[in-house]
């Protein structure tokens, strides 16, 4: 059996907010088969930090800090084998 790669994407969003942008992103993340998403500067606040963000990446994690733009944001695709060992 071939070794699986991973595909990782990392980009600067400049504020994740609006949800036409995420479906948008998230679209085009689909499209590429993209496995890991790192996106930087979601500038999520703790009451707007969503619960849900796509079908095909719903395990995800962010990590808020005390100013919005220092937000980040790693998602996940569904079929990318994932457990958490410790906290």
């Amino acid at each position: 059996m071939p070794p699986q790669l991973l595909k990782i994407h990392s980009q600067n969003v400049q504020g994740f907010n609006s949800p036409q942008k995420r479906a948008k992103v998230f679209h085009h993340l689909k499209s590429q088969q993209i496995d890991m998403v790192c996106l930087q500067e979601s500038r999520f606040s703790q009451s707007s930090a969503p619960w849900y963000l796509s079908p095909h990446y719903p395990t995800f994690y962010i990590a808020l800090a005390p100013e919005k733009r220092q937000v980040v944001l790693i998602a996940f695709n569904a079929i990318f084998p994932l457990s958490v060992l410790g906290i």
